[in-house]
């Protein structure tokens, strides 16, 4: 008797320090630092790893063998990098709304902007004579058809799948004044070229401006939002801030050498209104690059108190 006793309190010695790891790890594995490294496992263990890579191999392929007919390499690799950072920031938002269930936070004015920016931009890459050769295709064409998808998705958990989450009252920069007010300013001033039709400089200012806006929104929402802005949400912006810097560096090094003495001030409007993208933004992406140097907020929100502040 009193050894089966013994053996019957070891045995529930080891089932509770049992007990105890367990919930111990429990608690470690629910603690806010871990959390920031599982999520980026459930990143890389899901379809997204496995998009990446495609992704990233046909970018080679189509670098190599096709895209942007007549630019250089160095040409072709901004580009696809430009995009390749767009597309990363669609991807984060994505992840976020499959995560959480949720698309607090997320500007559906923004998504509708940039899935309009992206359906134009497709349109006016693809060449007026095209015999359905992908490699003819420039990187807007191509990869954007991949961007576009992706707003259409984010477009979908926003307005349809949930919908209920949705902060529209924060929201309040809507685009049914943003889309006309970029239709009306492209009739008053929009730059031309001798190659370009009426039409496409028309439809190309018209995108330029929008392109421009479509951030804003976004942007406002976040200000509105109370301080604390959400890390996937804060990163989207941040990846379109860099894809725009390409844009602006794309037109200053391969656009200037080839034009007309009267294209020059068409010229310039571009790279003003490029220029003018990029302040807009500035603002936020100096306290973005403050809080993320400081270490605050880096697992689920960066502390935007000052720009709220000054907005």
């Amino acid at each position: 008797m009193v050894e089966s006793h013994v053996n019957t309190s070891a045995l529930n010695s080891v089932d509770d320090d049992s007990k105890y790891k367990k919930f111990a790890l429990s608690r470690k594995r629910d603690s806010p630092l871990l959390k920031k490294y599982q999520d980026a496992l459930v990143i890389l263990g899901n379809s997204s790893l496995g998009f990446a890579s495609i992704y990233l191999l046909v970018g080679a392929v189509y670098l190599l063998y096709g895209g942007h007919p007549g630019h250089t390499t160095v040409e072709k690799l901004m580009n696809f990098f430009s995009i390749s950072v767009e597309v990363l920031g669609l991807l984060v938002l994505r992840h976020k709304i499959k995560v959480n269930n949720s698309v607090k936070g997320i500007s559906g004015m923004t998504m509708i902007m940039y899935a309009v920016v992206y359906t134009i931009r497709i349109w006016l890459a693809v060449p007026d004579h095209w015999i359905h050769d992908v490699t003819e295709l420039s990187i807007d064409a191509s990869f954007g058809f991949i961007s576009l998808m992706l707003a259409l998705d984010i477009l979908r958990a926003v307005f349809v799948t949930h919908r209920s989450s949705y902060q529209a009252d924060l929201d309040v920069l809507n685009v049914k004044f943003l889309l006309p007010g970029c239709l009306v300013l492209a009739c008053l001033v929009r730059p031309h070229f001798h190659t370009w039709t009426s039409t496409y400089a028309y439809v190309w200012s018209s995108c330029l401006y929008m392109d421009v806006l479509a951030l804003m929104p976004q942007v406002v929402m976040m200000s509105r939002g109370g301080g604390k802005v959400a890390a996937p949400v804060a990163h989207f912006v941040a990846a379109t801030f860099f894809s725009r810097i390409e844009d602006l560096s794309d037109t200053v090094l391969y656009h200037g050498s080839t034009l007309q003495s009267q294209e020059w001030c068409s010229y310039w409007l571009i790279v003003l209104v490029q220029s003018v993208h990029l302040l807009l933004a500035a603002d936020f992406m100096y306290y973005y690059v403050k809080a993320r140097r400081s270490g605050a907020g880096l697992v689920d929100d960066i502390d935007m108190s000052a720009l709220i502040m000054e907005v």
